[in-house]
């Protein structure tokens, strides 16, 4: 009982943070005071209806920043963390029952919690501005909360970050790919940046660098 207790009390600060952050998640949009984020999310998710269904990519996510400034009544200040908290995604149908069900069961998961600056692909494509790319996420030593999908879930993943030109320079978007490993990726990848430069002219790298055009 006594280690039971001491671990309830370890992990309660935890748990608070992550209470306020995931509460944050469905009120954080009205907090924001980020110009243009409704007619960009409208954009986003238009391009990836299209990008999804012509590429027959599997789950594609939208990750935006979000700074949490939580209390601590123990010594009586406030922090800032940064996370990342899902803004929009689309999921494709398949004909693989235990695949669709994993993806979704992994794209709710992603709806509820929020990514740690520099966790996973997905934070560290935010922190670093850089894409990156695994060819096998289970060879992941840190996938973050790719981790809730089953092994036997062979997905390839990449991760780009995008700014628009509509919400400025101090606003960057994560965009996750997954689709099945089976697939020639060299074809996919650049498939898949053609479209997007035609779905979203006014998005360009967060790093400074063009899409590129078809």
């Amino acid at each position: 009982m006594e280690l039971a207790h001491k671990v309830h009390i370890e992990l309660a600060p935890v748990l608070l943070m992550y209470k306020n952050v995931v509460r944050s998640r469905y009120n954080c949009w009205k907090q924001m005071t980020i110009p243009y984020l409704r007619h960009v999310s409208d954009e986003i998710e238009d391009a990836l209806d299209i990008v999804c269904e012509s590429r027959y990519l599997t789950l594609t996510q939208v990750w935006i920043a979000y700074e949490n400034e939580s209390h601590s009544s123990l010594v009586d200040t406030q922090k800032k963390r940064t996370f990342a908290l899902k803004l929009v995604g689309y999921c494709l149908g398949s004909d693989d029952e235990d695949l669709l069900f994993s993806i979704k069961d992994y794209s709710n998961t992603c709806d509820t919690f929020p990514l740690e600056m520099g966790e996973g692909l997905a934070g560290k494509t935010l922190e670093t501005y850089e894409a990156h790319f695994c060819k096998d996420i289970n060879e992941l030593s840190d996938n973050g909360l790719l981790s809730s999908l089953p092994a036997n879930n062979k997905c390839s993943c990449i991760t780009i970050c995008l700014r628009s030109i509509h919400s400025g320079d101090n606003v960057d978007y994560e965009f996750e790919f997954l689709w099945p490993q089976k697939r020639d990726y060299l074809i996919l990848l650049e498939s898949l940046l053609l479209t997007l430069n035609k779905c979203l002219p006014s998005f360009n790298f967060a790093s400074g660098a063009y899409l590129p055009w078809p």
